[in-house]
């Protein structure tokens, strides 16, 4: 089974090959890593704990993290799937997250989805945020 960092610095060359042109080596790839982190909204002490658990192939991402990082990269339904699939997790219509999820990536087809996006879709549904774990300050909008 492959390591899901080289799966993560794999879909970073993609990224970069599709938007630039030009070949990305290994600085470029980590680079692009650090940027897709920081549109998935996982920081600081998260970022260390998935980045750990790609890189040893010890343990299980979370699936909000998964699917946060699928976002950020800008996969559609199926290749969100595809890649939730290599980390160990699915998206189904079992769940009312799940089904948000896979709504919001469905109805967004002139518009990527973006995980602020889908945060705010789930905080308004009352159900857990894919990687922000910020205090609810005001009803009805999600705290910046």
């Amino acid at each position: 089974m492959k390591l899901l960092i080289n799966v993560l610095l794999e879909e970073c060359k993609k990224n970069i090959e599709r938007t630039t042109g030009k070949v990305a080596d290994l600085s470029d790839q980590r680079d692009e890593l650090d940027r897709i982190f920081k549109k998935a909204d996982i920081h600081g002490q998260n970022k260390s704990r998935v980045l750990k658990v790609c890189e040893t192939g010890q343990g299980r991402i979370s699936r909000g993290f998964a699917i946060a990082l699928g976002i950020a990269f800008g996969f559609n339904l199926e290749e969100i799937n595809t890649f939730l699939s290599k980390s160990g997790h699915y998206l189904t219509e079992y769940y009312s997250e799940d089904k948000i999820i896979i709504d919001l990536l469905s109805s967004n087809s002139s518009k990527k989805c973006t995980v602020d996006d889908a945060n705010q879709a789930l905080y308004e549904a009352e159900l857990p945020l894919l990687t922000s774990r910020k205090e609810r300050k005001e009803k009805g909008s999600l705290p910046k």
